[in-house]
């Protein structure tokens, strides 16, 4: 333990002084980033929740993941089945009574996003984005 107390202080030195180095002739600038990573960002959310929603049900409707205490499913069907996520058909998962609720918000989900993407193409910008950029917020504000 001693020899501990000795070689901490080293440790604090060497490393305060490699950060010190790396930090002013190593490391750079990180580059100027522009509204278009927020906008990518935003549309691939969308996609990230319905893609969560679906492999989330999916591992959680698993009966060798979380054992279900209804009785409609039994575990040795489950086991005559081939493979080790893809073990029980749709049906049977959804007899899992602490799934029913995640796939209802999955269909809901994927039935808004469907929608309003029909309805934006349809009735708004043929396509084009209708987010506004930074910039033409501030030239419709009338800012310099």
């Amino acid at each position: 333990m001693p020899l501990l107390n000795i070689l901490l202080p080293f440790n604090f030195a060497f490393t305060f002084f490699v950060d010190k180095y790396l930090f002013l002739r190593f490391f750079k600038t990180p580059p100027d980033y522009n509204s278009d990573l927020a906008q990518m960002a935003h549309k691939l959310y969308k996609f990230a929740i319905l893609l969560h929603l679906g492999v989330g049900f999916w591992m959680v409707s698993n009966n060798e993941i979380i054992k279900s205490q209804d009785k409609s499913v039994s575990s040795q069907n489950a086991q005559q089945q081939v493979g080790l996520l893809i073990q029980l058909s749709l049906d049977d998962r959804l007899k899992n009574s602490h799934c029913i609720l995640m796939f209802a918000t999955f269909i809901i989900i994927l039935e808004l996003y469907i929608a309003s993407s029909v309805f934006s193409s349809l009735l708004c910008c043929k396509g084009k984005s209708h987010y506004l950029t930074v910039k033409d917020y501030i030239d419709q504000m009338g800012y310099e």
